[in-house]
C-alpha cells in the first residue's frame, strides 16, 4: 500500500472512531452500529477489531516506525493508539452515559498487540532474503 493511501485511510478511520466515541458519549449511537454490538461479547469484539484496525492503519501510515522503550522496540503507531485508547477509556468517568470498563480496555490492547504481531510477521517476511 502506498504511504499516502495508508495515511488517508488511517485518518479516515480515526475520524470515524471519534464520531463513534461522540455518539456513545451523547447517547446517540445509530441503530445500525448498535446492532453490531448486540451479541454476547460484541462490545469486546468491537474494541478488539476497531483498535486493532486503527493500530494497523497508523503503523502502515508511519511506515513501521519504531520506538525504543524499556529495552524493546515497539511500533510507534501501536504506542500512539494504546495511549489514545487508554485516555479515552479513563475519560469515560466524566460522561454520565459512558461506563469505563477494564475489559473493554483489555480487548482494545489485545487488538493493538495482535495487529502489531501481524505487521511484524509480514514486514519480517518481506525484509528477509529468499
Amino acid at each position: 500500500m502506498r504511504l499516502n493511501a495508508s495515511k488517508a485511510l488511517a485518518v479516515l478511520f480515526a475520524v470515524f472512531l471519534l464520531v463513534v466515541i461522540y455518539w456513545a458519549a451523547s447517547g446517540n449511537m445509530p441503530e445500525m452500529i448498535q446492532r453490531l454490538y448486540d451479541f454476547p461479547g460484541g462490545d469486546k469484539a468491537g474494541h478488539f477489531l476497531l483498535m486493532g484496525g486503527l493500530a494497523l492503519l497508523v503503523n502502515l501510515a508511519l511506515g513501521g516506525r519504531r520506538l525504543q522503550m524499556g529495552g524493546r522496540q515497539l511500533l510507534t503507531g501501536s504506542v500512539l493508539v494504546a495511549a489514545f485508547i487508554s485516555l479515552e477509556e479513563v475519560s469515560q468517568f466524566a460522561f454520565p452515559l459512558r461506563t469505563p470498563d477494564v475489559w473493554d480496555w483489555a480487548a482494545s490492547m489485545a487488538g493493538i498487540w495482535c495487529s502489531g504481531l501481524i505487521l511484524r510477521y509480514f514486514w519480517l517476511r518481506r525484509e528477509s532474503p529468499g
